[in-house]
């Protein structure tokens, strides 16, 4: 199934946080969302945030683009933990080129988001080291996983 939810979430409850060996509250593992359409990309922020509630740590979209020299920008401006990475993004502009600078300049890897799945493309994407590749159109699980995915590459974890 397929997911298109577009309505504003009710109130927020947010679950029990997960602390650190110092007994302090972990944040939230921040991501960029960078998506030239609209709806997609509200979407997107939607379930990113819904998938952080019912989790121990979370998620929070600290920023959204639109195109690759705002995505540059935003996370240079935000540092998020990683990146949700559009391929064909607003103004012609490449998401594949703005992952592999994002990635040389300030270290943070992507994860790719795209119905751009050919093998050009996907070997393109291959030489930014990405988090993963998550094919649209999406089912929240599939985003849930590569997330999860994602997360346990950064902290250090197996690729799985």
């Amino acid at each position: 199934m397929q997911h298109a939810i577009l309505a504003a979430p009710g109130p927020a409850i947010l679950p029990a946080k997960e602390t650190g060996a110092d007994g302090r509250i972990a944040a939230p593992v921040r991501v960029l969302l960078v998506e030239d359409e609209i709806l997609t990309a509200l979407d997107i922020e939607y379930l990113v945030q819904q998938l952080g509630y019912d989790q121990q740590l979370g998620y929070e979209v600290c920023g959204i683009a639109a195109s690759a020299p705002e995505a540059v920008q935003a996370a240079d401006d935000l540092r998020p933990d990683l990146v949700l990475m559009d391929i064909r993004l607003a103004r012609g502009t490449d998401g594949i080129q703005a992952a592999g600078e994002i990635r040389t300049r300030f270290d943070i890897a992507s994860l790719y988001l795209s119905a751009h799945t050919d093998a050009a493309t996907l070997n393109r994407a291959q030489a930014t080291q990405p988090l993963g590749f998550i094919a649209k159109p999406y089912t929240q699980a599939q985003l849930e996983a590569a997330l999860r995915a994602a997360v346990t590459v950064l902290r250090g974890g197996p690729v799985q």
